[in-house]
């Protein structure tokens, strides 16, 4: 879009104030972009017209990709990104994109909420589900507040909501996206000493989990 091609210089040379200007008209319309996006899949879900398109997924693969998608901007808020899988796991069967996408919002997610420390995906079955789990050092959140958390529209609390940015569709739509494949989101959480957010997805996802 025009926007990238001012910040790429493309057009000409920008100084440091039309730089700052152009940054933060590309980033405010590729966050538009997303809720757009966001609400529309939500829409689909809702109306039962999302189909998830099931095959096999490399888990290790798959948990790369996305720790690398946040690598750079965990660095640079000096967080340590770690994977654990345990070793018999390799593969399960899920709608790629949308695995990406749920793991991608978690992630994100405790990006935003953690100051210092580490984000860990970690990766273990338990009965007939697989737990992927995104644990992080951060903010935590409160009992009171975490009934909020996968309701479109909601936020946390309004002293976090000036520094904390969001619409809270990408839990909302995540978790979803998660019953969409026969499984859930849930949170275990403190104040002050981080938060854990888990999928449970099921080893083997019937017909009846994606009408």
């Amino acid at each position: 879009n025009i926007s990238d091609l001012l910040n790429e210089q493309l057009l000409g040379p920008l100084n440091a104030k039309q730089q700052q200007f152009v940054n933060n008209i590309s980033t405010c319309g590729y966050e538009l972009l997303n809720l757009i996006n966001d609400l529309l899949d939500l829409s689909k879900i809702e109306a039962g017209r999302e189909e998830l398109v099931l095959e096999a997924v490399s888990i290790e693969e798959i948990c790369q990709e996305c720790l690398s998608s946040i690598q750079e901007q965990a660095n640079s808020k000096g967080l340590q990104l770690s994977l654990e899988i345990a070793p018999d796991l390799t593969t399960c069967t899920a709608d790629r994109r949308r695995l990406k996408q749920i793991f991608l919002n978690l992630l994100s997610n405790a990006l935003k909420f953690t100051v210092a420390g580490s984000i860990t995906l970690k990766v273990d079955k338990e009965s007939n589900y697989f737990r992927f789990a995104v644990i992080d050092t951060g903010i935590g959140i409160a009992l009171s507040e975490q009934a909020k958390l996968f309701q479109p529209f909601q936020q946390l609390d309004s002293g976090l909501n000036r520094k904390y940015m969001g619409t809270g569709l990408g839990l909302a739509l995540s978790r979803n996206l998660a019953h969409l494949h026969g499984g859930n989101i849930t949170v275990e959480s403190e104040l002050g000493r981080g938060s854990c957010f888990t999928l449970l997805l099921p080893e083997t996802i019937s017909d009846n989990s994606i009408e």
